[in-house]
């Protein structure tokens, strides 16, 4: 990445560099704002068993890799190899947390009709992902930090773009390495160590849904309102109370609070600051506490004893040292620490510090505690209220009505019973009020943020209510009726347009029926039904329909009741008179098996049959149908023409054989 260059990145313990890291520019921010913006849809329809299991991946990868981050954190950060482990093995879970949260539906049922005018209604609500998330983490995790705003992201459906802190960007990086090795999809996180103002930024760029910030309150705060109408969580710190009343085990508390205050230098932000003792117990307390701050092991973070090493940089020393003076000339008093060694800062214990110094109203991030005392519970509280933070507290007792009044009565995102407030499970809810921030961490509340809620209304209608739906519509379309249909005109879901070598097979499968015995149409045969009409002569006939020639045109010659049979003479004596039938529009084609309109029989000599050609083309009437849709049409029943036959009326009910000639030559 060319960007605006590299960034030199210091061992705190050593002093000398210990890595070198390209930073981003415009040109890196907006090609990790395009790919993030493209790859929003896409991840947002992913499954959520894809999700889970690229979470799953990355956890073992994680996990795979752990020493390889250790010492990337302990190398950078300056934290102790122990606790540098064990971020690892907190980030490998997290991620194994998100996988199993993935899994989960987000959607909520409603009881609609717990309001009245609702009756018929049903409610439900679902999350949906936001989209581009920007993550701005701290030195002090630069792992596990980055894990919960990665993990949750990915879980919900949202790609992410990182913005590591320079003291030790690192581990952010070999973590998006690992995401993309696990299979995620392009655009779905970018790693881009960068300046200040590049951050700024990237906090504030339309393509942007949500910024979530941990860091100091100042910086989380301006960027907020730079931020006007995008989702925000901020993780801001605070400083941190516990409250021990006369009834708590003093030893084993005096151990816990001085772990909580100084591993690490106190550079966490639930780190303990203030401790707040019952006036009873105050001064045994205090003994206790100093020799507890006494044994823990101070030094080189690489050593797997140590608990206290040094701070992140020679600012953040001098800083802490000021304050300490500061407290000093109000009339503190230090009972044990304050001395710089080389490059750490002692664990340091004050007292009688004044409320509005600044190591009791401000957040030191480093290796001091303050000692006070109370004589009423409520008053405890409202010392611990008085800060302008409120992150979490803890409260050592075994009484459970000031368990529930602490809880009641603080003014923290968390209350910690009976144990050190420096205390954070990855699974929970994690987050501050005040000056400590907005919004909730911890991997399902993270996606809960990383998500949007939308209703889901339904009235249920009635039967009376619910309309009937329209009838369908049936667009109309020139169709060839097919051979199985049974009237001119009736539609079959065989009607199709076909070619001529359609037809003809068509054809030929149908006298093989004829052959065989069998009708058309699969039915049992019917008694008007005549004879079959030859393959050739049907063949000319729908011919001649395709070609629109008129003279072809199908025909009825069935006879009315009372015509006359065959002794009527004209000239052409072996060919038949046609006529060409009008086109019907569809309602009024002819129904099947009646006689369609008289037309001029054939005309014999007297006492002669007609040639055998028109006989044989007379088996079968064809009925006058539109060329847009022919039909076929039934045979009606004819009983054939003897030599001799009298003009008188046929007997009641007998129908006459239409009669069609064959062809325009002469017979012989």
């Amino acid at each position: 990445m060319p960007g605006l260059g590299q960034a030199s990145v210091t061992d705190p313990w050593t002093g000398r560099e210990c890595a070198r890291v390209a930073q981003a520019g415009p040109r890196e921010l907006e090609q990790a704002l395009e790919g993030a913006r493209l790859a929003a849809p896409r991840m947002a329809r992913e499954p959520r068993h894809r999700r889970a299991s690229l979470l799953a991946e990355i956890s073992r990868l994680i996990t795979r890799d752990r020493e390889t981050l250790a010492r990337l954190i302990t190398a950078e950060a300056g934290k102790p190899i122990r606790f540098s482990k064990l971020e690892v093995e907190r980030a490998a879970r997290t991620f194994a947390i998100a996988a199993t949260e993935a899994r989960q539906s987000l959607a909520t049922p409603w009881a609609a009709d717990a309001e009245p005018g609702a009756e018929n209604f049903v409610a439900r609500t679902e999350r949906f992902p936001l989209g581009p998330v920007v993550a701005i983490t701290p030195f002090n995790f630069p792992l596990n930090l980055v894990a919960h705003k990665v993990a949750p992201a990915l879980a919900a459906g949202n790609p992410v773009i990182v913005k590591p802190a320079p003291q030790a960007p690192s581990a952010a990086l070999h973590l998006g390495r690992l995401v993309m090795e696990a299979g995620a999809p392009e655009g779905a996180i970018s790693v881009v160590p960068c300046g200040p103002e590049m951050a700024q930024g990237l906090a504030t760029d339309g393509r942007v849904r949500m910024l979530s910030f941990t860091g100091s309150a100042e910086v989380g705060w301006k960027l907020r309102s730079l931020a006007a109408g995008k989702r925000c969580v901020l993780e801001l710190g605070g400083n941190a109370a516990a409250i021990v009343h006369h009834d708590a085990d003093l030893e084993w508390v005096a151990e816990r609070l001085a772990l909580g205050a100084f591993l690490y230098a106190g550079q966490v932000c639930i780190s303990v600051q203030r401790i707040l003792v019952e006036r009873s117990v105050y001064r045994r307390f205090s003994r206790l506490f100093s020799h507890a701050t006494q044994d823990l092991a101070v030094g080189d973070p690489s050593d797997p004893a140590t608990i206290v090493g040094p701070m992140i940089d020679h600012a953040a020393r001098t800083r802490v040292e000021d304050w300490i003076r500061e407290a000093r000339g109000s009339g503190g008093r230090t009972l044990a620490g304050g001395e710089r060694r080389g490059e750490l800062l002692s664990p340091t214990i004050m007292e009688d510090v004044p409320a509005n110094a600044r190591l009791n109203r401000e957040e030191v991030f480093g290796p001091v505690a303050v000692l006070g005392s109370f004589d009423a519970f409520d008053d405890a509280i409202a010392q611990v209220n008085a800060s302008p933070y409120g992150l979490q507290a803890a409260v050592f007792t075994h009484d459970e009505r000031r368990i529930e009044a602490a809880f009641r009565g603080l003014e923290v995102g968390a209350v910690i019973v009976n144990d050190y407030p420096t205390l954070r499970f990855d699974h929970l809810p994690y987050g501050g009020v005040k000056v400590s921030g907005q919004g909730r961490e911890g991997v399902r509340n993270a996606m809960l943020e990383m998500t949007e809620e939308r209703l889901l209304l339904t009235r249920l209608l009635t039967e009376s209510e619910a309309p009937m739906p329209p009838p369908p519509v049936i667009p109309e379309r020139v169709t060839t009726a097919s051979p199985w249909s049974t009237g001119p005109g009736r539609a079959s879901a065989h009607d199709v347009e076909l070619d001529e070598g359609q037809e003809l097979a068509i054809e030929a499968m149908i006298d093989e029926r004829a052959a065989n015995g069998r009708p058309e149409n699969g039915s049992a045969p019917r008694a008007e039904d005549g004879p079959a009409e030859g393959k050739r002569g049907r063949r000319r006939r729908r011919r001649g329909r395709r070609r629109g020639d008129a003279e072809d045109a199908s025909e009825s010659a069935s006879a009315g009741p009372g015509s006359s049979g065959g002794h009527e003479a004209g000239e052409g004596a072996g060919e038949a008179v046609r006529e060409e039938a009008p086109t019907s529009p569809p309602e009024q084609r002819p129904v099947p098996g009646t006689a369609a309109a008289p037309e001029a029989p054939v005309k014999a000599p007297p006492g002669k049959a007609p040639p055998r050609a028109a006989r044989s083309r007379a088996r079968k009437p064809v009925a006058a149908a539109p060329k847009t849709a022919p039909a076929r049409a039934r045979k009606p029943k004819a009983s054939p023409a003897k030599k001799g036959a009298s003009s008188a009326p046929a007997a009641k009910g007998a129908r006459k054989k239409a009669v069609r000639a064959p062809s325009r030559k002469k017979p012989k």
